[in-house]
């Protein structure tokens, strides 16, 4: 039987900062978000506002977002292991997808700089008083979006449809990417759910149903000119937040992944067949080493993306390591879903047993912050050009 981190090598500073976060998290999550993980899933309810909120007195929005700001400045690989853990923890995937989510869209807002910002959404944001959420996706490309902002009076109005907002059923703010109707470059504004001509609309999804997904309809919004967070190359600001995001998002994945191999182990040490436990046959054996291998893998490639973020050596627009990262927890943690129920057979369809909710939350994360095809043509093509130009195109700069 695996307790902790015994399934996975030492390390003594993820190890520390496993235990920190048990120690400080655990206790919420076992009471406030693992008992009604199922009953969200099954009802397509958020992960309630008063849950945040609590996450934010105990600290945790505030844990990684930059110390100049009042946060705890947590550097990518600490904030990583925090995140991994608490996907150990509690199989509501929706949960550390929404708790790095906020933290980001926090820290993007804490990193304009800006005071008037920093009092009206930073430090509400950090003490989970108040939410933010990205708004992005409108169904075209960032060359074309229909999302428009047109300049009226002292500020703007915006008007257009964002098809799929994470967090935003539960979210106050919405960091928001639109196009200017005067130059066709993309501007970021802060849109706040109470300005009018804004409509949220609960989107029905089959995975992460308790992240609170929703569309985001503004229809004639005046934001004043103040909250115009980016005024000028939305689109680069745009690709640093999603090339950040692609090794946090993970994290939680990876967490759940390590609790995955660990229930059906166990599972299959208390199966019975003729007269020994299923994990005494060596093609059992074999299938669990082969779990075993993804998830180290795993654990590795994501833990590199979060040192070289660590150390600033990751390219801040497309870093290909962290995009690796990405591509290969996506497909592994589905590997191990789908052959943990495999092993179980029967079993694995009994409540208990919540694979089929973490196949549906992986599979929702194949399109997220760089969809699985499109980061494979982006690295090839990243490895094509590199080798017409060095000897050793492999290797980082």
């Amino acid at each position: 039987m695996f307790h902790g981190r015994c399934l996975i090598a030492p390390d003594t500073e993820l190890d520390r900062v496993a235990a920190e976060a048990r120690s400080r998290y655990g206790s919420f999550l076992s009471a406030a978000i693992e008992p009604f993980a199922r009953d969200r899933d099954a009802k397509g309810m958020s992960i309630p506002r008063d849950a945040m909120r609590s996450a934010g007195e105990l600290g945790l929005l505030r844990m990684a977002v930059p110390e100049g700001a009042g946060g705890g400045g947590a550097d990518p690989v600490a904030w990583g292991a925090t995140l991994e853990e608490i996907g150990y923890l509690t199989s509501d995937n929706s949960f550390p997808l929404l708790v790095s989510l906020r933290v980001a869209v926090t820290s993007a807002i804490a990193e304009i700089g800006r005071g008037d910002l920093q009092e009206r959404y930073v430090r509400p944001m950090m003490a989970g008083e108040r939410a933010g959420a990205f708004a992005y996706t409108d169904g075209t490309d960032a060359f074309s979006f229909a999302t428009t902002a047109e300049p009226s009076g002292d500020g703007f109005v915006l008007r257009g449809e964002k098809l799929l907002v994470t967090g935003g059923a539960t979210a106050d703010t919405f960091m928001t990417y639109v196009r200017d109707t005067r130059t066709s470059d993309l501007l970021v504004f802060l849109v706040d759910r109470e300005d009018a001509g804004v409509e949220l609309r609960h989107v029905e999804v089959s995975g992460f149903r308790s992240a609170g997904l929703c569309s985001l309809h503004l229809e004639d919004v005046r934001v004043p000119a103040h909250r115009l967070m980016v005024a000028a190359d939305g689109l680069g600001h745009a690709q640093r937040f999603l090339n950040g995001r692609r090794a946090l998002l993970i994290c939680g994945v990876v967490g759940r992944m390590r609790a995955i191999v660990e229930s059906c182990t166990r599972a299959l040490c208390k199966t019975i067949r003729y007269g020994q436990p299923l994990t005494d046959f060596q093609n059992v054996q074999a299938t669990l080493g082969r779990m075993y291998i993804d998830l180290e893998v795993t654990r590795a490639i994501m833990y590199r993306a979060l040192h070289r973020a660590r150390k600033g050596e990751a390219d801040p627009l497309f870093d290909p390591v962290t995009s690796a990262a990405k591509y290969v927890t996506i497909e592994r943690a589905l590997a191990i879903a789908a052959t943990a129920m495999r092993l179980l057979g029967g079993q694995a369809f009994r409540r208990e047993f919540p694979y089929e909710r973490d196949l549906r939350d992986f599979t929702g994360l194949v399109p997220g912050a760089g969809a699985q095809d499109l980061l494979e043509i982006n690295l090839g093509e990243r490895v094509a050009r590199r080798c017409s130009h060095r000897e050793n195109p492999l290797e980082e700069a």
